[in-house]
């Protein structure tokens, strides 16, 4: 997994790395004058300037995330293992997962089940799915306009002002913040 993890993620900080700015700045609701008159700067390009150590910092991120991770997952394999024994249930006949098996007991069905997971994380796989990052980014203003219209019609979240004691009362204990600091935000 390990190994999995850490290829998974080397492409993964290339990618964002190798982002436009100008597709990060799309989100933000840049207009399309404003975009055009961005370079094709990087990510990887602003970083060196405000973080020169940005890679080193990264590396030893993902370096201690996988350790982790590694950690995690043994802990929840078994619980893991259960969700797949009710999903494979709810989705396949008795007959069918005892042909399943019989595959599966095989020397190739042997493999396959080793395999099978891990091919999701494949650096061809996840090339692939580094090709989709900059198209979605790309992609993103049209549906924030898309979800801003569809949610036209809702009412605006409340502001704190908005709000009475009680929810207030109840806000700071759900933030774990003095109720003050909810009021000061109310003024």
């Amino acid at each position: 997994m390990k190994r999995t993890f850490d290829s998974t993620m080397n492409m993964v900080t290339d990618s964002i790395g190798k982002m436009p700015l100008r597709d990060l700045a799309a989100i933000s609701g840049k207009s399309v004058g404003e975009l055009e008159a961005m370079d094709d700067s990087t990510l990887e390009e602003m970083m060196a300037i405000l973080d020169p150590a940005f890679e080193e910092r990264m590396r030893l991120v993902f370096d201690v995330m996988s350790k982790e991770m590694a950690k995690l997952m043994t802990r929840f394999e078994p619980s893991f293992r259960d969700g797949l024994v009710n999903a494979y249930a709810r989705r396949f006949t008795t007959d069918e997962l005892v042909e399943m098996n019989g595959f599966f007991a095989t020397p190739t069905g042997q493999t396959y089940a080793a395999e099978s997971m891990i091919i999701m994380t494949d650096p061809e796989v996840m090339a692939k799915i580094q090709e989709f990052m900059p198209v979605m980014m790309q992609e993103m203003p049209n549906w924030t306009a898309k979800l801003m219209e569809a949610s036209s019609d809702l009412p605006s979240p409340r502001k704190p002002e908005e709000l009475n004691d009680t929810e207030k009362a109840r806000l700071a204990e759900l933030l774990g913040v003095p109720v003050e600091e909810i009021a000061r935000q109310a003024d």
